[in-house]
């Protein structure tokens, strides 16, 4: 038999009503599920920062490129308060390095980029302070700036400054940034009066002396 007239174009079967109206639904699930992990990240990723600040101490570990830490945070921290500008990751990149090494520069000291006794000791605080720390017999009781002491709080008591200033203190070769949490010390020719958990961070056991920011 002669097949006459043009062969009709092939036709993609069309969708189901069912089919159509699934499509949206599809997209509205992973709009919500997009919107859960999106607030879980920025929950995890506020009590990492509030976590970071509960360790903010720069120790006896030499830092250099390619480490990461709470240490590594709180140079990038004290590198920015000098003028030497650095974002606060908590990886020592590129950036960080080149910035150490300006510093040092700047003390006239080895510029090799790896912070070590050394250039930690420059990046001391310059004020001398008298410092006690307190703690046991006094766990649950309300701090001025608001919460209560427990073992686990992290700041220094000051007798003027605002609550939440962030001060640098430095004894035996450790550096450590605490808010202000509380009001004291109530002793003549005492500045600062440390909570446990930051007295143990310096290795501090009794009344010290200590370099202090403010």
């Amino acid at each position: 038999m002669q097949i006459t007239g043009r062969p009709e174009p092939y036709r993609r079967p069309s969708r189901t009503s069912t089919q159509i109206k699934s499509r949206p639904d599809r997209v509205a699930f992973w709009a919500v599920l997009l919107g859960v992990f999106m607030l879980f990240m920025a929950v995890v990723t506020a009590q990492a920062d509030a976590y970071n600040w509960q360790k903010a101490t720069l120790g006896d570990r030499t830092l250099k490129k390619g480490n990461a830490g709470n240490d590594v945070k709180t140079l990038q921290i004290l590198l920015t308060r000098r003028g030497f500008e650095v974002p606060s990751t908590g990886y020592f990149g590129k950036i960080t390095k080149r910035q150490v090494k300006r510093f040092q520069r700047s003390k006239h000291i080895g510029s090799d980029g790896i912070v070590g006794p050394v250039t930690r000791s420059k990046m001391t605080p310059r004020k001398h302070r008298r410092a006690t720390w307190y703690g046991p017999g006094l766990y649950g009781n309300n701090m001025a700036c608001g919460g209560r002491l427990t073992r686990s709080t992290w700041g220094v008591a000051h007798k003027t400054l605002p609550c939440g200033k962030r001060v640098a203190i430095a004894h035996g070769g450790r550096i450590v940034i605490a808010p202000v949490v509380d009001r004291g010390p109530f002793v003549k020719g005492v500045s600062y009066d440390l909570t446990e958990k930051t007295a143990r961070a310096l290795r501090m056991l009794e009344t010290s002396s200590v370099r202090a920011n403010r």
